[in-house]
């Protein structure tokens, strides 16, 4: 995959969504499997969809934490790192597993503010009919 994600909504018996995200930035990639509600995934796509309202603006998806007893760690960040508007959407997942099968991986994709308003607006879509994944491309 080049710069980019993709979300999967895998077959799961229950309520909740079982979420497939692979995130590249061309040279580190990861892919994590975790549970969420379709509404946690709202508010971060709407926030993308606007992003940016000023130049300190983010937009921020987090399940889990690096502290307590979370099955894993997701987080997606969407930040402006200048006043011009270019943009880098931070990835960190931690499968929060014991060694030898522990894995963290954090980087960021670099990318418009333009490309997180398509993304946004294609995650808001994604959640209505999760049928098919969601791709997004990184665009420079």
């Amino acid at each position: 995959m080049n710069e980019g994600i993709s979300i999967s909504r895998l077959p799961y018996d229950d309520p909740a969504w079982h979420v497939q995200l692979h995130a590249s930035n061309g040279a580190i990639a990861t892919t994590i499997d975790f549970y969420t509600q379709h509404q946690d995934l709202e508010p971060f796509a709407t926030a993308l969809n606007a992003f940016p309202r000023c130049f300190r603006d983010e937009a921020i998806f987090e399940l889990g934490s690096d502290l307590g007893r979370w099955a894993y760690h997701v987080y997606l960040r969407a930040y402006a790192f200048d006043s011009v508007g270019h943009s880098a959407l931070e990835i960190l997942t931690d499968n929060r597993t014991a060694a030898p099968d522990h894995a963290r991986v954090h980087f960021a994709i670099r990318c418009e503010a333009a490309s997180l308003n398509l993304l946004g607006n294609q995650l808001l879509k994604w959640i209505e009919n999760p049928d098919q994944p969601l791709q997004w491309n990184a665009c420079h």
